[in-house]
């Protein structure tokens, strides 16, 4: 009888994201009405991924690129607790605000395992292998303007 097989540990990998179950879906604009007067607004962001964590959480950061190319840390999500690759789990931010200029806006939220971030919620360099990201752009307008198409978004965070 041949020798069983050796095993190899299981490594690390990247949260793996499940682009085609994102929400909201990817490749058209967020659309968000301003109330005029403001009011607060949340919105949902929804990713569905895969990770082998080998003991370490998961978190997800969301990120607002504004018009000038500059980041705010937005949110970042609860703690999504260390797990097998085998586990599809999700992670949720929750986007709220209260005043935004009409205007494209580039959202990204980055998943990594907890000790990947750094300040504001940005990986460090020597960890990029450690993430995944994924980015929507997100149409501000209100009522005296109009919803715009993807196609219509100035460049925002450096590409579109």
């Amino acid at each position: 009888m041949p020798a069983p097989p050796e095993l190899s540990d299981p490594e690390r990998s990247r949260p793996y994201i499940h682009y085609l179950k994102a929400y909201p879906p990817l490749g058209e604009p967020i659309q968000i009405h301003v109330a005029i007067p403001p009011v607060v607004t949340k919105y949902d962001i929804i990713l569905p991924f895969q990770s082998e964590d080998l003991g370490e959480d998961v978190l997800g950061y969301l990120h607002l690129v504004d018009p000038d190319n500059t980041f705010d840390l937005v949110t970042n999500s609860e703690v999504s607790p260390a797990a097998e690759f085998s586990t599809v789990r999700t992670i949720t931010l929750t986007w709220s605000f209260s005043k935004l200029d009409p205007g494209c806006y580039r959202l990204t939220a980055t998943l990594a395992h907890s000790s990947s971030f750094g300040a504001n919620g940005l990986v460090h360099p020597e960890n990029l292998h450690d993430a995944e990201a994924v980015s929507w752009i997100a149409n501000v307008y209100k009522d005296d303007t109009e919803p715009v198409t993807l196609n219509e978004c100035p460049r925002v965070g450096g590409v579109n």
